[in-house]
């Protein structure tokens, strides 16, 4: 699993590769980043859920 404080990693080197083009607000980029990454942990949570209901079913 994925840890807050990696993503907030992630965050900042991403915003310190964006934030210098022209047209592009560090705001906006970060809204989009912070969408991404809530898509991206629902993601990894329910397969996380749908992984152990497998495990348990194969210990079981």
């Amino acid at each position: 699993m994925i840890s807050a404080s990696g993503l907030f990693s992630a965050f900042r080197i991403k915003l310190g590769k964006y934030s210098g083009r022209k047209g592009h607000s560090i705001r906006k980029l970060f809204v989009l980043e912070a969408e991404s990454s809530n898509k991206l942990l629902t993601h990894l949570s329910t397969k996380n859920v749908n992984l152990s209901k497998n495990l348990l079913f194969l210990i079981s």
